[in-house]
């Protein structure tokens, strides 16, 4: 059984010492803070929690294992992380889901969870994934009533079949690795379905 994000957290915070009190500055009725104390409001789930933790906690253990708990969250977790991809806070920890220069927005952490959730081969950059930071509310939209494998599926044979085509047109070495590794995804996803591991 998956440990609540409160266990997380708290098992985090006490490891790493940090107890730091709340501010009482909410952002509207979404329970967003202002500043870097995390505020919790009744109607939050579990998975906001963890983002909302992930944009106010200076202690990086606590924000990744709030990460930890989000990439275990499926569908659930995409739902929650999808209302914060207009977020401009930057979490005042050393916390990064992407190797880049400078500290990305909320919105864009929370953008590279949902591919990493769907698509956990994703590469930085990657031209032939089928999650782009500006798409990624309409694929949603248009994929409302699919399952979480079938996201799964879904992203992964638009991808090889863009690398595939990338590699037959113009050959290189990156879109043949992108294949090959869009390939073996697809191939992982087909044998977790038939032995049943998947939502």
């Amino acid at each position: 059984m998956k440990p609540s994000i409160a266990i997380l957290i708290f098992t985090s915070v006490f490891a790493n010492g940090c107890n730091k009190a709340p501010s009482n500055s909410v952002d509207g009725d979404n329970g967003i803070a202002k500043n870097s104390a995390l505020q919790i409001v009744p109607s939050m789930s579990e998975y906001e929690i963890a983002i909302e933790t992930i944009a106010t906690s200076s202690d990086l253990g606590t924000a990744r294992a709030a990460d930890a708990f989000l990439r275990e969250g499926g569908l659930a977790s995409i739902n929650s992380l999808r209302k914060y991809l207009n977020d401009d806070r930057i979490p005042p920890s050393n916390y990064l889901t992407r190797a880049v220069i400078r500290k990305p927005s909320m919105a864009k952490h929370c953008f590279w969870l949902i591919q990493d959730i769907i698509a956990p081969q994703t590469v930085k950059s990657d031209p032939y994934c089928a999650l782009s930071f500006d798409n990624v509310e309409q694929w949603l939209d248009d994929r409302a009533n699919k399952t979480f494998h079938e996201l799964e599926l879904d992203a992964a044979s638009t991808s090889f079949a863009r690398a595939k085509e990338d590699f037959e047109t113009n050959g290189g070495k990156f879109a043949q690795k992108a294949m090959e590794s869009y390939g073996h995804r697809l191939k992982e996803l087909e044998t977790n379905k038939q032995q049943g591991r998947h939502n």
